[in-house]
């Protein structure tokens, strides 16, 4: 089984990217630490752009991505993330083909 990254690009609205990063504190923080799926979650703000957020998040499979994805919550949290992003993520789907440090033996 593969792991794979997800690599989600938001730009904020002007004045925004705190109330942004609320809303990820609330459903994603929680949802993803509590995912044994989701082996990894970084929530950056991008430096240089006050109203760039990315994050970087790698799951232990497609499955894994997916079966978070379609959480239940999921709906309610692209609800509310949508009141304060300017317009649509760019999102990157990626296998990963070389880490540091190397996956545990049977995970990659």
């Amino acid at each position: 089984m593969s792991q794979i990254a997800l690599i989600v690009r938001h730009q904020a609205k002007p004045g925004m990217r705190d109330a942004l990063c609320s809303v990820w504190e609330h459903y994603i923080k929680p949802n993803a630490s509590a995912n044994p799926g989701h082996l990894a979650c970084f929530f950056c703000l991008d430096s240089g752009n006050d109203t760039g957020v990315t994050a970087f998040q790698i799951f232990s499979s497609e499955e894994a991505k997916e079966q978070f994805l379609q959480s239940p919550w999921y709906p309610e949290y692209l609800q509310k993330v949508s009141e304060f992003v300017a317009g649509p993520p760019t999102i990157t789907s990626s296998w990963i083909a070389w880490s540091k440090p190397q996956p545990a033996a049977g995970q990659a």
